[in-house]
């Protein structure tokens, strides 16, 4: 059998099992003899992918040729399914719901384009290598649609200009990914969308993942970045969930959720470890009723506070929600305080500002500055014990303490 009439029957067998399941999309196939990228060099001649369009046609069909069409007449009553030179050919030619697999191992020097809801599916073990160091490319994947629901697994996308994955106003899923050297890894979709990362990689980018929204993390590593995770906004809300993550030597601040505005955040970390960063560890600054949970999560070695909250404190006679939850977690080694909390102080006038902290369970020990501490314009109101604060250099807590709660009185172990 020829290596074309493999790969369609490949192609074939693969579209039977999707109709077999009752799978309304269609799937598009790429067939290649792996190629090792890291061997490549950029004046090398270009691999081309084997790609199929199985099922039914699509709107775009008159633009075949254009995309590279190899083979197959898209006007004519045939069996043969058109066979692509491009990733994005693919994909111009996937009905919305489709797949879009890429089963070959190579580099392809491309910047994709996606405007419909589709899955863009590579190989487990990320052998499908989309490089933009060749040409000074800007963008990896550009999800130009709007509220489409894309689904990105098992790429590699390294070395674009600006991003690798940019997504505006489209829900955004990202699995088992890896994503290097480029300026922003992922840029997430807007507020409003949803954006879920699941078992990915994101190496050496200025920034992991930058911009506003509701966005979930799992089980996946920055490292090397300017700044691992980055939320920011001018106006509205934001929220981000992670667990099961590691943030690993950071440039500058390792998850940092900052407002312009003073939109409430949510920050929620669980079973996380944040370390080594060149500034703080968890940064979280925005208004009342903003709230930061880490629990079962290490926080070690940062270069200025463990984890730093600011402003998000209500005026103590105040209809308030803000809180911060720090339980069964390990705060150490950081350059500066263990856990600083600032009020916004002159918010409340001649009233007390008060943030509602539980802080349970943990190990705040040898930080460079103290293992808790607060302003002068702000009073933990509620219960900061059973922790273990020792060997901090300052001390163990500088806070105004008050009515409200003191480590002397919370059964806390403090040493030297």
């Amino acid at each position: 059998m020829t290596r074309l009439a493999t790969a369609r029957s490949l192609a074939t067998s693969l579209l039977a099992l999707a109709l077999a399941s009752g799978a309304r999309a269609q799937v598009v196939d790429f067939i290649e003899t792996w190629v090792e990228p890291d061997m490549y060099h950029c004046d090398a001649e270009r691999i081309f992918p084997w790609a199929f369009s199985s099922g039914t046609g699509t709107e775009n069909d008159q633009d075949l040729d254009r995309d590279g069409l190899f083979e197959g007449d898209p006007d004519e009553d045939t069996d043969e399914d058109p066979i692509f030179s491009s990733i994005q050919a693919a994909i111009d030619h996937t009905l919305t719901g489709g797949i879009v697999h890429i089963p070959a191992g190579g580099v392809y020097r491309e910047e994709l384009t996606i405007t419909d809801s589709i899955t863009l599916r590579g190989r487990l073990d990320g052998r499908v290598v989309l490089d933009g160091t060749c040409g000074s490319l800007n963008t990896g994947i550009d999800v130009t649609g709007e509220d489409k629901k894309v689904r990105i697994e098992n790429l590699t996308i390294r070395g674009y200009d600006i991003y690798g994955i940019d997504c505006d106003d489209s829900n955004l899923t990202v699995v088992n990914t890896r994503i290097e050297n480029c300026a922003t890894g992922i840029a997430p979709p807007n507020v409003g969308l949803a954006f879920t990362l699941l078992s990915s990689h994101l190496d050496g980018c200025s920034a992991g993942l930058a911009g506003s929204g509701s966005w979930q993390v799992a089980d996946c590593v920055f490292e090397h970045c300017g700044t691992g995770i980055a939320i920011f906004t001018y106006s509205g809300d934001a929220s981000l969930s992670i667990s099961g993550t590691k943030v690993l030597r950071s440039d500058n601040v390792g998850i940092s959720m900052v407002s312009e505005t003073g939109g409430v955040f949510t920050l929620t970390a669980h079973a996380c470890q944040v370390s080594g960063s060149g500034a703080r560890g968890i940064q979280l600054s925005a208004s009342e009723d903003s709230s930061l949970r880490v629990t079962a999560s290490l926080v070690e070695g940062n270069g200025s506070d463990g984890i730093f909250v600011e402003n998000i404190d209500g005026c103590v006679t105040g209809v308030h929600r803000a809180e911060v939850v720090i339980a069964d977690s390990r705060i150490e080694g950081n350059a500066g305080d263990g856990l600083e909390i600032l009020g916004s102080g002159s918010a409340c006038g001649d009233e007390r500002s008060v943030v509602k902290a539980a802080i349970i369970g943990n190990s705040i020990a040898m930080n460079g500055a103290y293992g808790i501490r607060g302003d002068t314009d702000c009073e933990f109101a509620c219960g900061v014990g059973e922790n273990q604060i020792s060997y901090n250099v300052s001390g163990a807590e500088s806070s105004t303490g008050g009515p409200y709660c003191t480590l002397s009185d919370t059964n806390n172990n403090q040493g030297s």
